[in-house]
Formats: structure tokens, C-alpha cells, sequence
């Protein structure tokens, strides 16, 4: 079979639609091939998936390569990692202990901060972008991927997503409260503003930060809390 792009050889048959297998024959690696469409923004997306080529972090799963395809499609090319499952696949819908959701968001938030150090976005944070690995490694997935991640996200909306994150991991609490204990919420809540911190510790070079703030708020059974959310320059 004649390797894609001049470089990947297919190890597994060809499934249209389905991530692929392939064995870089540049480095003597084994990749994971991403054939996916690309928008009418092509130039745009094209420039962000190759800003975040590269970039390495213990929890994010390296994009190595980005090739234009014949029929306005990309082939991303990332780090494979063996029996890795999406975080919402390993917790089957359920929610996940507290401490085990807030340490999940901080290895995501890590990988975010690497992002944002090199001035790239992730724009698709989600627990269908986290991958956890068969040690327990949570690894932020799909970065530059346009089916998943948004070339014009911002840090900021990187933070709102690690929050949203955080929330549906735990159980988000409802109208009424239901879904997580009042101190669970806030616990969770807590650890949100300390992983905002550390997202943003080398957001934009440290010409920004983040300054968060909880408020109280009246819910049917009992109170529930809003974290405010500003981005301050810092020059």
C-alpha cells in the first residue's frame, strides 16, 4: 500500500471516518491519522493546527504533523497512545468523585497553560477531548482537530470550557441542587479557581491574568455559587 502523504504507512485496513493507525516512516513511530474535512475558513484553520504542531506536555496528546489533502480534507497526525479511552467512555456517564474530577481538570489545565504559552488556543476542551491513558493519565486530545476545536477560541474561553469541564465531570448540581451536595459543589467550585490560576500562568506570556471571584447566589434548596470570570491585561 502506498504510504499517505509520502510518509504514513497504514498498519490496520482502511475504515473511512475512523481514526487510522500508522507507522511514520520519518521517525520509525506509531501515529494515530485523523483524516478530517476542512472548513471554508481553510487558511485559518490550517495556520492554528500548524501553530500547535509540536508542542509537548505530559498532558497533551502531541500533534506531529498537518498535511492538506486532495478533496479540501487535512490528515492530523498524533501521538498514539495504546487503550486510551475518552474520560466520558471510562466513567460511562457517571460522575466521578470530586477529587478524582478535580484531578483530571488540573492535568487538562496544565496542558492548557503549555497551549496558551505558545500562544495557541485549544477552543474544544470537553470530555470528549480528554483521553485517559491505561496508567490513569488524563491527556487533553484533538488539538487543531476543526471537527472538534475552534481556530478562533480564545484563552479565555479555554477557561469557561476547564470550568464546564469540571462541573460535568463532578455532577453538575441542577435547578434544585441535585446532581452533587452542596459542599461537594463548592469544593468543586474552589478547585475551579485554583485551576484557572495555573491555566493562565503563562497565558499570552504573562501579559494577561485572571482574576476570579465567588458570589453567592439563591437556588431552590439551599445557595449554589457563580465564579465571575475577567481577563485583565497586565503590561
Amino acid at each position: 500500500m502506498t504510504p499517505i502523504a509520502g510518509r504514513y504507512q497504514l498498519l490496520d485496513a482502511p475504515r473511512p471516518g475512523t481514526p487510522q493507525r500508522a507507522r511514520d516512516l520519518e521517525t520509525a513511530q506509531t501515529v494515530l491519522l485523523r483524516d478530517v474535512p476542512l472548513p471554508r475558513e481553510g487558511e485559518p484553520v490550517l495556520a492554528h493546527a500548524r501553530a500547535a504542531c509540536g508542542i509537548s506536555h505530559p498532558s497533551l496528546v502531541t500533534l506531529f504533523d498537518v498535511v492538506l489533502l486532495p478533496g479540501w480534507r487535512v490528515l492530523l497526525a498524533y501521538e498514539y497512545l495504546p487503550a486510551a479511552q475518552t474520560i466520558a467512555q471510562m466513567s460511562a456517564g457517571q460522575p466521578l468523585h470530586p477529587r478524582r474530577a478535580a484531578a483530571v481538570v488540573i492535568e487538562v489545565a496544565d496542558a492548557v497553560a503549555e497551549l496558551h504559552a505558545h500562544e495557541v488556543a485549544h477552543g474544544g476542551v470537553s470530555q470528549a477531548a480528554v483521553l485517559v491513558t491505561m496508567k490513569g493519565k488524563a491527556k487533553l486530545d484533538r488539538v487543531g482537530d476543526p471537527t472538534v476545536a475552534s481556530y478562533a477560541a480564545t484563552p479565555a474561553q479555554d477557561l469557561v470550557a476547564l470550568g464546564n469541564l469540571l462541573a460535568d465531570l463532578g455532577g453538575r448540581a441542577g435547578p434544585a441542587g441535585k446532581g452533587c451536595s452542596m459542599r461537594r459543589h463548592a469544593m468543586m467550585l474552589m478547585t475551579w479557581a485554583a485551576t484557572v490560576t495555573i491555566a493562565t500562568a503563562a497565558q499570552a506570556g504573562g501579559r494577561a491574568r485572571v482574576e476570579v471571584s465567588q458570589a453567592p447566589r439563591q437556588v431552590t434548596a439551599g445557595k449554589a455559587f457563580d465564579l465571575a470570570i475577567k481577563v485583565v491585561p497586565d503590561f
